[in-house]
């Protein structure tokens, strides 16, 4: 984008597009993490592909209504499971947070360590938390779904 030319009292260019750097940098966000009928929605929009590369997938410190929220998942493909953290806020309260764990083919989430305090969501799709504080480490086994 360009602004007025030197010299000279008339802008130039095409000012519309300043908005795409923000609408990209907007898009990626909400796909790691968005606020979402009144709790929160992490990694729903990650490519399949970034969990099953088996490098770490995640945010930090990304900012919310929630206060600052940091995560990440790591699978391993040998030993069929996913584990990672979440960093929650302690002084504010979100309602609930569902980290989607998107894995490629029919791989999908079976079981989850009970100390983790989430439950699997339906369909295997990821993990949820009731009223998520503090840091939480979670550990899920994965499988196949017909």
């Amino acid at each position: 984008e360009r602004g007025p030319e030197p010299g000279s009292a008339k802008c130039t260019g095409d000012r519309q597009h300043l908005w795409t750097p923000v609408a990209v940098v907007r898009a990626l966000r909400d796909c790691l993490l968005m606020e979402n009928n009144g709790g929160l929605d992490l990694a729903l929009g990650i490519d399949r592909q970034w969990l099953a590369d088996g490098g770490p997938v995640g945010i930090e410190r990304g900012a919310t209504h929630f206060g600052p929220v940091t995560y990440e998942m790591r699978y391993d493909k040998a030993a069929s499971h996913v584990s990672g953290r979440i960093a929650f806020a302690e002084d504010r309260q979100c309602p609930w947070a569902k980290l989607h764990i998107r894995l490629p083919g029919k791989l999908r989430v079976v079981a989850v360590h009970p100390q983790s305090g989430a439950q699997v969501l339906p369909g295997g799709e990821g993990l949820q938390w009731k009223s998520p504080r503090g840091t939480l480490e979670f550990q899920v086994k994965v499988g196949e779904t017909q």
